[in-house]
Formats: structure tokens, sequence, C-alpha cells
């Protein structure tokens, strides 16, 4: 039996509107989180360092925790997989802890429409990779606060979900070898 016309657009329009619902986290019109680096090749014995920024590409003002930090007691968990696209565990995890309070209104900072806050990361390569090859690396952002928790709004809080980066692909390669002085 054939639906009617009207029946069968409604259907489809129902099916759209809840496959469409999860990707508003990462709605352009929204904020956005950036990954980025000077370089794309790293090798062991140096630091690792990017850069990471969310940005308010929405046309209204939303707040955010001011102090960003890497740690799953903060704002950022980095995960870095192997070419594999196996998560991979490193020896060294930074826990940049934030003891701030959904009550202190001076804790949270309004990012205007068409502005980013960021902050860098660093840390020594062989410890969070432990052997040359091809990585990927992304952040997640992730809210720590409810918006019923905060008192400035809107806030973006818990129920927007996580945000997740673009991917970085880099290349970590061996030490380098010290030259040999013969005398």
């Amino acid at each position: 039996m054939l639906l009617p016309r009207v029946s069968r657009l409604l259907i489809i329009g129902l099916l759209f509107n809840c496959f469409s619902l999860p990707v508003l986290a990462q709605s352009p019109d929204t904020l956005s989180l950036r990954l980025t680096t000077t370089k794309r090749t790293y090798r062991l014995n140096e630091q690792l360092k990017f850069s990471v920024s969310l940005m308010n590409y929405g046309s209204k003002s939303v707040y955010i925790l001011a102090e960003l930090g890497f740690g799953y007691r903060s704002s950022f968990v980095l995960k870095i997989l192997d070419s594999n696209g196996k998560e991979i565990e490193s020896s060294y995890y930074p826990d940049d802890s934030i003891f701030s309070s959904p009550d202190d209104q001076s804790a949270f900072l309004e990012l205007l429409p068409d502005h980013f806050l960021g902050t860098i990361f660093f840390a020594p390569t062989r410890e969070m990779i432990h052997k040359p090859g091809k990585y990927a690396l992304f952040v997640e952002y992730r809210p720590r606060f409810s918006v019923k928790e905060v008192k400035v709004h809107p806030f973006w809080g818990e129920e927007n979900g996580m945000l997740k980066s673009n991917v970085l692909h880099i290349d970590v390669t061996g030490r380098r070898r010290a030259k040999k002085t013969i005398i």
C-alpha cells in the first residue's frame, strides 16, 4: 500500500530531523574547536607543540569557562592515534586541574561572535609518543558544568555536548644522532 504524498513527506521530514539533531555540537553556527601546529614532523627528542582554540562562529555571544587547560579535570583532552587508528597510552599526560565554582561569575568569559580563546600545549614528544611513526592528534573540549548550574547565559555547558577538533597528522622520527668528533 502506498502512503499518500503528504504522509511520505512528513515521515521523511521527521527522519531528517531525528538524524540531524546530534550535529548541533559541531554546527558551524556555534562554537568550534581548532587545533594547529607550525610543523608536521617532530623528533623524539624535541617538544611537541600545538595551539588549540575555541572559536565562536555564531551570531550571538556565548559564555565559556575562562581558564583553559589539559586533563580530565580540565577543559581539553588530547587524543593520539597510531597509524592503525588505535589510541595510544602515553607515559605523560597533563592534569591541569581547574578549581572553579559554577557560582563564581568571574570564572566565565563571554566569547563574542567571531572571537576565540586559546592556549598552547607543549610536552616532550618522547613522553607522549614512544616510537617513530605516523600519528593523528585531536582534542576534545568537555564542558565541566551544566547550563543549570551557572548564572551566566547563554553558557556552553554539558547539555551542548563535547566538541571535537580537527585532526592533525604528524610524523615522528628518531632522535638526531650526535656527530662524532675525531681527535
